[in-house]
């Protein structure tokens, strides 16, 4: 039973958030509202590092392209962040989370959730998916 905003419950989840953090980041918001539950809550930063600024940004994509095995070396401190702090569950908001490091994370006992908001694409597919529905209904 997981804690209440309002202080009933009995359990205290030990939780683990992967996400980008900053000021009204998602993984930032999501650990602030578990923590307003009364859970414990470490994040554990991006996948990827960012902001070293543009061009730096853009080269080391291109070589996490040419070699993947780059990501999964960057995610190793995810993995050993989260599997030394003997968390309860793993919540990632990041995209860029490699598979072998949800992979490793599962193997070291943490159970890991995905949760994405929507993608800022998906209102124009509704509309598309809408306005053929319509034209269905119509003809």
């Amino acid at each position: 039973m997981a804690l209440s905003a309002t202080g009933r419950g009995s359990a205290v989840s030990r939780i683990r958030v992967i996400g980008p953090v900053g000021l009204d980041r998602f993984a930032e918001n999501v650990a602030d509202t578990l923590r307003r539950l009364g859970h414990v809550v470490t994040q554990l930063g991006p996948a990827r590092a960012q902001g070293r600024g543009r061009l730096a940004d853009r080269a080391a994509g291109l070589a996490r392209q040419a070699v993947p095995r780059l990501d999964e070396h960057a995610q190793n401190r995810i993995v050993r962040a989260a599997i030394e702090a003997d968390c309860e569950i793993v919540i990632n908001v990041d995209s860029y989370l490699m598979p072998s490091a949800m992979t490793w994370l599962k193997n070291g006992g943490a159970p890991v959730a995905f949760w994405f908001p929507r993608c800022r694409v998906e209102p124009r597919r509704a509309a598309v998916h809408a306005a053929r529905s319509l034209r269905r209904d119509l003809l």
